[in-house]
């Protein structure tokens, strides 16, 4: 408890080092079909203003969701395998955050945002996410679903891998 923490003064995270197994999965479920296993908390998604290329910061994608709205194809960069590690505090090789990218612009429109890899990066897949179609079969849905893998953490052999999963 918060009491029992501050009655023994110790730092917060030797309490959660003390309290799970590191060496099992942690399993969260819920009781009932109204009660979440898991509900995470993010920060507010990240709208991308329209304009040239964009390096994306490991900050946008830690909120979860990347939005624009472009007016023309869009060349995205992820952060550099060093920037991403320095940017997540305590990550540890094989770490995964999911994010998705959202392309709001015109239904139909040829206005695609391509997302590549950036130094000591890896994308697998098609980085491409192009605005929605008006048809249900169509390819294009608006959105693409991607999970960032640090591969190595290590100071100055950062790695990273990004899957394209939708």
């Amino acid at each position: 408890s918060l009491a029992a923490l501050k009655a023994t003064n110790k730092d917060f995270n030797n309490v959660l080092d003390s309290m799970f197994d590191k060496s099992s999965p942690v399993q969260a479920r819920g009781y009932a079909a109204t009660t979440p296993s898991l509900v995470q908390k993010f920060p507010a998604h990240t709208a991308v203003a329209d304009g040239t290329a964009l390096t994306v910061t490991i900050a946008q994608i830690l909120t979860g969701v990347l939005v624009m709205d472009p007016t023309a194809d869009k060349a995205w960069t992820l952060p550099t395998a060093a920037l991403a590690v320095a940017g997540v505090e305590g990550v540890a090789a094989g770490d995964c955050i999911n994010f998705s990218i959202i392309n709001t612009g015109s239904t139909g429109e040829d206005e695609i945002i391509t997302l590549a890899a950036g130094t000591g990066g890896t994308l697998v897949g098609y980085g491409g996410v192009g605005t929605a179609t008006v048809t249900h079969d169509a390819v294009e849905i608006g959105s693409g679903l991607f999970k960032l893998r640090f591969s190595n953490v290590t100071a100055g052999s950062e790695a990273i891998v990004c899957y394209r999963l939708a």
